[in-house]
């Protein structure tokens, strides 16, 4: 299967590179950063029998999240081509792969400069990185899954609706790293920290971060 990745930045307009995706590539999949099964309902029925009550819900959904988050509004047009090519007998199979919401929703914006000089840069200080090799690390084992299995397996295109950085990250961990490699490309930077304490470390950071290292971690 080809996977073709389209961003949909996290703005104050809709953006619609996403839905012109959907329609121009025809995919067979869709991969979305976002937790939990929710749109993976949909998978299984036959295209012109997808559930319109539990569609209608989701544009509902989307359209009130996207009063406080304008980007949000992006997925109604998505959605919508995607349904239009399900009422035309195309199927597309729907899969959420970003980690848990408990996970995602951990506060970074406590991590005050006490233990980070810059907090409005927060691609610098250890948590933020956490966070971004556990998320990704359970998108890789999605993404994984999912093609190694069911019908994304057999060809046609998948599209990736994930953030360029993500997806590049991801893509890396699918070439099969050494553990070694996985620690240089996450956590070199942090020079008071090694494999052997990096645990400690995440335990000392935040409960819930140290909850998905002992699950999903190749550093336990």
């Amino acid at each position: 299967m080809r996977i073709l990745q389209f961003n949909c930045p996290e703005g104050d307009k809709v953006d619609l590179h996403q839905a012109h995706a959907v329609l121009r590539h025809k995919p067979t999949c869709i991969f979305f950063e976002s937790p939990g099964p929710a749109k993976s309902l949909f998978n299984r029925y036959k295209p012109k029998k997808k559930p319109a009550g539990e569609f209608n819900k989701l544009i509902r959904k989307l359209k009130k999240t996207g009063e406080k988050y304008p980007w949000v509004n992006s997925d109604v047009y998505t959605f919508n081509n995607i349904k239009k090519l399900w009422d035309g007998g195309h199927d597309i199979k729907l899969y959420s792969i970003d980690g848990p919401s408990e996970l995602l929703r951990v506060d970074l914006k406590k991590f005050s400069k006490a233990n980070n000089p810059h907090p409005e840069r927060r691609g610098i200080h250890f948590a933020w990185w956490v966070r971004i090799y556990l998320r990704e690390k359970i998108m890789t084992q999605s993404v994984r899954k999912i093609i190694e299995g069911s019908e994304c397996k057999r060809g046609g295109v998948g599209l990736a609706f994930v953030q360029k950085f993500h997806w590049k990250n991801v893509q890396f961990q699918l070439s099969n790293p050494t553990k070694e490699d996985l620690y240089k490309y996450y956590f070199a930077a942090f020079k008071n920290i090694n494999p052997q304490n990096i645990g400690g470390k995440v335990k000392e950071t935040n409960p819930i971060l140290y909850k998905y290292w002992e699950k999903y971690s190749d550093f336990k």
